[in-house]
């Protein structure tokens, strides 16, 4: 790993903090949580770990724009165009059918000078929309452009290396306080964070089993086990690493998944962690993490002797989209 050449664009490594308000609030275990929402780049969030070594390679190709596809908020759409800004490059994006609102990351994506293409269609269509981007790509090669693309779903095992980092990092923090958690939880989307840290968690001889939370009610709990395993294994190939991970090894939980929106619960976990600790986690991602956390300690599944690390993984211009759905909910002073 330390042979892959990568650009520094976040400030590593990012706190592994205490919270003693929010475990007292719960009278549960010792919580910690890892701020990767002060990773520096864009509004923060884990993406930048990635593109260090992704936007290394297409420098290294010699690339002056790049052309990606993903969802109108889109938090790593917003970090890509922020890191591409960072080393020079321009940045196209083909952006799904949404509200088309000019808030939240999509306004940070036009204030960072990215070229937006609204195509309305779904994820669904992602097929036509990869037609699009070839064509745009093709039509920039005839004019002496060299675009770096990046289609919709996961990343290379690449990008993944930043991932395996992160969980070296928490190793090395755990050590340095002298703790052994039992759980780190994370949300889990497209699965390439909760596969590197698989991955790494395995190499660097963890504490912790990590535990995913599923946001997409689309994909089933074994399906997500199956490609966070193969996201793992094609990583551990190419980084020439003597593992394999199995399925049935994943732990997620699909019982929270609601779709990248809010839900009540979610916000007023989010909340909750703002009352208890004077800062903020999204209720799309890190907020979902928050409720599931909830309710496995009222479950009796963590226990009060356990110590827990909540991953931020960042998302927090999604909040000032969601502004009426947060200002309207009640306070959970009671949860």
């Amino acid at each position: 790993m330390r042979e892959i050449h990568h650009i520094s664009l976040c400030t590593l490594p990012t706190p592994l903090m205490e919270m003693p308000q929010l475990s007292a609030k719960l009278e549960g275990p010792r919580i910690l949580i890892k701020r990767d929402d002060l990773t520096g780049l864009a509004m923060g969030g884990n993406k930048g770990r990635a593109l260090e070594f992704l936007m290394a390679e297409a420098k290294d190709m010699g690339a002056d724009v790049v052309v990606a596809v993903g969802p109108q908020q889109s938090n790593w759409l917003c970090n890509l165009t922020a890191a591409a800004r960072k080393v020079g490059m321009d940045v196209i994006l083909f952006l799904l059918k949404g509200t088309d609102e000019v808030q939240g990351n999509l306004l940070l994506d036009k204030f960072l000078g990215a070229e937006i293409k609204l195509t309305g269609m779904e994820r669904r269509d992602i097929s036509a929309v990869n037609k699009q981007m070839d064509n745009l790509a093709a039509e920039l090669r005839s004019q002496g452009r060299k675009p770096y693309i990046l289609r919709y779903g996961t990343i290379a095992p690449l990008g993944m290396v930043g991932y395996v980092y992160l969980a070296s990092e928490i190793c090395q923090q755990l050590q340095e306080k002298q703790l052994a958690a039992q759980y780190l939880f994370l949300a889990n989307g497209s699965g390439c964070t909760h596969a590197g840290l698989v991955l790494g968690a395995k190499y660097y001889q963890a504490p912790f089993k990590v535990v995913g939370i599923m946001l997409d009610p689309t994909n089933s709990r074994d399906g997500q086990a199956r490609i966070i395993s193969d996201e793992a294994n094609k990583t551990a190939r190419f980084l020439e690493m003597d593992f394999t991970s199995k399925s049935d090894e994943i732990t997620c939980h699909d019982e929270y998944a609601g779709s990248f929106i809010p839900t009540k619960k979610s916000i007023e976990a989010s909340r909750l962690v703002a009352e208890t600790e004077g800062f903020f986690v999204d209720p799309i991602y890190t907020g979902k993490v928050m409720e599931a956390l909830i309710d496995q300690i009222r479950d009796g599944k963590i226990k009060r002797e356990d110590t827990v690390i909540l991953y931020h993984s960042g998302g927090l211009p999604a909040m000032f989209v969601y502004s009426k759905e947060l200002s309207a909910s009640n306070s959970p002073r009671g949860v």
